[in-house]
């Protein structure tokens, strides 16, 4: 979950909204200083009982930040304390508790969020254009036509 996390972050900063990661044992040993009122803080757990993460819910809370959680359990302490909840069920393979399916669905899942964010905000292609530069990716939209008539990412 953390390595979907870590992209999902990745990808709304190259869309030009403010995100980062931070690694759920973290928060409470400073990182909370990173979150401003109206903060929406996305956490990921197959179970939705890791330890380290079922309180961060209410912490979150006192700073006047949302939760939205993508979980894998509907019936987990996570999914019941967050704000909003995405319900990832992947059934693992390896030995039944390696993620594997469960981060295919959560990488799905922070997918079509993202091209959702860009449809309903309107952001334009030539913002993913200054933001990534580098690699193929950013040679690719180098050679897009970022004119008024082709303005939208996804076009």
């Amino acid at each position: 979950s953390g390595i979907v996390a870590k992209r999902f972050a990745s990808t709304l900063s190259s869309l030009s909204i403010p995100s980062q990661w931070i690694h759920g044992s973290e928060w409470t040993h400073g990182e909370l200083g990173n979150l401003l009122p109206g903060d929406v803080v996305v956490l990921f757990s197959n179970s939705g009982k890791t330890p380290e993460l079922v309180n961060l819910p209410n912490v979150f809370r006192q700073f006047d930040c949302d939760v939205l959680c993508l979980v894998g359990n509907d019936d987990s302490p996570l999914y019941h304390a967050s704000d909003f909840k995405i319900f990832t069920p992947a059934k693992d393979c390896l030995f039944d508790s390696v993620p594997a399916r469960s981060i295919v669905a959560q990488e799905a899942v922070c997918n079509a969020v993202a091209e959702s964010v860009v449809a309903i905000t309107g952001i334009q292609r030539a913002t993913f254009k200054k933001n990534h530069p580098g690699g193929n990716i950013g040679a690719a939209a180098a050679k897009t036509n970022t004119s008024p008539s082709n303005p939208q990412l996804g076009k």
